[in-house]
């Protein structure tokens, strides 16, 4: 009958096609018919390309890099792609972008379009309004993509004149056991973007917003004794115009 017999696989359990009996192109050890597995390295760690222990990337079998003696390259990355906290390089932006556009909403909300010199597959989320708030609803999700749209609103933060406005989180400017009274600047963004984040922060650190940030938001504080609309809005344009 052949190499190959009755049910057409050879010794291995491979067909004719380099498929195994399991359904798969590797036998249940992770190898293919001609010894190889997924990254291309046989039993004995030997890489079908190179002919040596490292691959064409520079990473072994067990992804350590030649170079770092790590499991990361110099770029920070490690075979599969991930840096050391898990981030993903596909999602790594530029923060370089071709054009920027800004616009009111209100005399306290302002958007910012960013576009991308080099677009490319990364992580987004969307937010839905209710109640006249924005971030209150969102859905995350991959898209392929060369814009990045921010989301700004600032209001009065603290006790004033018998009034309790919104209570503004402890940047690290804040003194004593008390918020102070000021402006809370709160940022929503599009598409998470750690580079952009931290350049924002740099940038409104020197109007003095001390910044929490996370994923998608910067929750920012500004320190003023007795806020008022017409300086909220004054903190705006100097917020927008930083994108200038």
């Amino acid at each position: 009958m052949g190499l190959f017999g009755r049910k057409e696989y050879d010794e291995n359990g491979f067909d004719k096609r380099g498929i195994h009996s399991n359904g798969t192109r590797f036998d249940d050890s992770g190898f293919d018919k001609d010894g190889y597995d997924k990254d291309g390295f046989t039993k004995d760690g030997i890489h079908e390309l190179t002919g040596t222990k490292f691959a064409k990337d520079g990473f072994t079998k067990d992804g350590i890099h030649e170079l770092t003696g790590t499991k990361f390259a110099k770029d920070g990355y490690d075979r599969d792609g991930f840096d050391k906290n898990g981030i993903h390089k596909q999602f790594e932006l530029t923060s370089i972008f071709s054009e920027i556009t800004s616009s009111f909403n209100s005399d306290f909300d302002a958007l910012i379009a960013l576009a991308y010199n080099d677009p490319t597959k990364i992580k987004s989320k969307l937010f839905f309004s209710h109640d006249a708030k924005t971030g209150i609803y969102s859905k995350s999700f991959e898209s392929f993509s060369n814009n990045n749209m921010l989301h700004f609103h600032i209001e009065k933060a603290g006790k004033q004149y018998g009034t309790i406005w919104n209570k503004p989180k402890d940047t690290g400017r804040l003194q004593g056991d008390n918020f102070e009274s000021g402006y809370t600047l709160l940022i929503n963004f599009n598409k998470n973007d750690y580079q952009l984040r931290k350049i924002l922060i740099d940038k409104l650190s020197t109007l003095n917003f001390g910044c929490l940030p996370s994923s998608y938001n910067l929750d920012c504080h500004l320190n003023e004794e007795y806020p008022n609309d017409e300086r909220a809005k004054e903190l705006l344009r100097k917020v927008v115009e930083l994108f200038n």
